[in-house]
């Protein structure tokens, strides 16, 4: 059977339905709380494109995935940087390549915007993720990201 056709194209308003349902299908699978504060960020991010872009994966004509890019700034980081805050690839899409092209997307993406560095963040048990980044040429710089909610 052939490979599909993957492309991937800036999500927009009108996808707004589609993006929040595959939101949930990420958030069910990572043990995330998906909440109506998660889909006002995204309409937030949807809407003002400097925080960044949500790209929408297809394989031929079905929605396979999607994948948030969020820009930041950083002294470290020399200016702008990306952040890959979200990939998701559905179950039946994956072990195809889409996961890697999502990764090349976001690489051209902030190389087009003159970004010089991407981020991301992944969980140290998702082995499968962690080879895919690897392989696509991110290290770990040793450090952890901590948080706290101000809100």
């Amino acid at each position: 059977m052939d490979e599909p056709l993957v492309t991937i194209r800036l999500a927009a308003n009108a996808d707004r339905r589609s993006l929040a349902e595959l939101m949930k299908e990420f958030y069910a699978e990572e043990h995330l709380r998906y909440t109506p504060e998660v889909e006002r960020a995204a309409a937030q991010l949807l809407d003002t494109p400097g925080l960044g872009v949500c790209g929408l994966i297809y394989a031929d004509t079905t929605l396979a995935g999607y994948t948030v890019l969020c820009f930041g700034y950083s002294l470290e980081f020399h200016g702008r940087f990306g952040l890959l805050d979200e990939l998701y690839v559905r179950p039946a899409f994956r072990r195809k390549g889409i996961g890697n092209l999502a990764l090349e997307w976001a690489v051209a993406y902030c190389q087009r915007e003159g970004i010089g560095a991407l981020r991301l963040e992944v969980d140290r048990l998702n082995t499968l993720a962690l080879s895919l980044y690897e392989r696509a040429g991110f290290t770990s710089a040793g450090r952890d990201y901590l948080t706290r909610w101000i809100r």
